[in-house]
């Protein structure tokens, strides 16, 4: 038997023999160049799935500037594969190699200290450090290494909600109304935090589904501070879930985000994709006469041009969210008699 350099998982030596390559999860491969050590088993009494301490190899880390897989950051992370790249910016799956949990790892150029996005981007680390809920993503830690600034966030395992739509249509007015519900809760708390936040960018790519059903709001990177004069600095945004202050970045507040939430789940249950011409929303029971008349109602006032029409705070969507009654299409009378 031997042991996976990367994930330190025992494997059989015969089944690799065998098969050449094994792929023992979704994001790497063990092949012969990864085995580290062969260890002896007596293989009914070892668990599969353990996780054991193994030899790492050894690495130069002051010479070592290219991150690449295999590396170990400052004796803790290592690099497991390349997720996303950017001018500024990569994103990398590290793994913690005393714990084995999987973290998310964005390492910065040395170059962003002189970029202008430098002091906002402290101060989000700084807030967003503080945040602790369910739906949104954690940062664990922030390191400096040869220059390079490292952020170790909490890694999401899942599906964001725009893949779901693309694979698999529109979505159940259940799934819709209970990730609503979520999603409230979690923009609730940013909205209230002190100070307060709004995340700027909700959309359904960046809301990830995980396998135990809860919603997980990711990339808080172009959150701003409600009522900071800096909002008006707010350049990013996109097209069909941002609302018209958005483009301006005046008078922002919790509102822009309760648009952005509106238009997720009109897409949710249409399929219409706001990003995409003719840029117009018509409410939802114009696609699905079938879909319910409190649940259009809700999204056409998250989605009203003027902020002063819309809902004030997540809160109020959650309270009419809870009014919605899912009918179960196997009762019959129910359906027949229940209105909409």
């Amino acid at each position: 038997r031997y042991v996976c350099k990367k994930c330190g998982k025992i494997k059989d030596m015969d089944t690799f023999l065998h098969q050449k390559e094994l792929q023992h999860t979704k994001y790497v491969h063990c092949d012969d160049t990864e085995i580290t050590e062969v260890l002896y088993f007596n293989k009914e009494n070892t668990d599969e799935n353990m996780q054991i301490p193994i030899k790492e190899p050894i690495v130069n880390h002051d010479s070592l500037c290219d991150f690449s897989v295999g590396s170990i950051i400052a004796k803790q992370y290592k690099i497991l594969e390349l997720f996303w790249k950017s001018g500024l910016y990569k994103v990398y799956l590290a793994r913690d190699i005393h714990s084995g949990i999987f973290y998310s790892m964005k390492v910065y150029d040395e170059k962003i200290r002189h970029n202008p996005l430098y002091h906002k981007l402290m101060k989000d680390i700084e807030a967003m450090a503080k945040f602790h809920h369910p739906a949104i993503q954690r940062i664990r830690d922030v390191l400096t290494f040869q220059q390079h600034m490292i952020i170790i966030q909490e890694y999401v395992e899942g599906v964001t909600l725009s893949d779901i739509v693309k694979k698999n249509g529109v979505q159940d007015v259940k799934n819709v109304v209970e990730w609503g519900k979520q999603l409230c809760d979690g923009l609730q708390y940013l909205h209230t935090c002190n100070p307060p936040y709004i995340h700027c960018d909700v959309k359904p790519a960046n809301i990830i589904l995980m396998s135990n059903g809860r919603l997980k709001l990711i990339d808080l990177w172009n959150m701003r501070e409600i009522h900071s004069p800096k909002n008006k600095d707010i350049i990013l945004v996109t097209k069909g879930y941002a609302p018209t202050e958005q483009y301006t970045g005046e008078n922002l507040d919790a509102k822009a985000d309760i648009f952005a939430l509106g238009m997720t789940m009109h897409y949710l249950l249409t399929g219409i994709d706001p990003t995409k011409p003719p840029y117009t929303v018509k409410p939802i029971r114009e696609w699905n006469p079938e879909l319910p008349k409190k649940l259009e109602k809700i999204i056409c006032k998250c989605t009203e041009v003027k902020p002063k029409n819309r809902y004030q705070s997540c809160e109020e969507i959650l309270k009419d969210l809870n009014k919605i009654k899912i009918i179960d299409n196997k009762n019959f009378f129910e359906k027949l008699f229940y209105k909409k």
